[in-house]
């Protein structure tokens, strides 16, 4: 949420200054559509650095037939044979 803050002031300053040259008026009513794109921009940004890192990582994971943890239980086969 913090990110998202300063994308937006980031933007709505670099718009301001951008178009201070057609005067103050139109400088700050852009600022405000110049931040909020910004924002949009760094959104999805981080959005898409966040999938592409989760498919990096997804390759890493051990199986689970090898993992111990999380193996299932085979029956003991000496054991079901066994008359009780």
């Amino acid at each position: 949420m913090i990110v998202y803050l300063f994308a937006a002031i980031n933007g709505a300053v670099i718009s301001a200054a951008l178009f201070w040259q057609f005067g103050l008026v139109i400088a700050l009513a852009v600022a405000q559509f110049g931040g909020s794109l910004f924002a949009a921009y760094v959104a999805v940004f981080l959005v898409l650095r966040t999938l592409h890192r989760a498919h990096t990582h997804a390759s890493r994971r051990a199986e689970p037939s090898r993992t111990p943890a999380l193996r299932q239980l085979q029956p003991d086969s000496a054991a079901s044979t066994r008359p009780c």
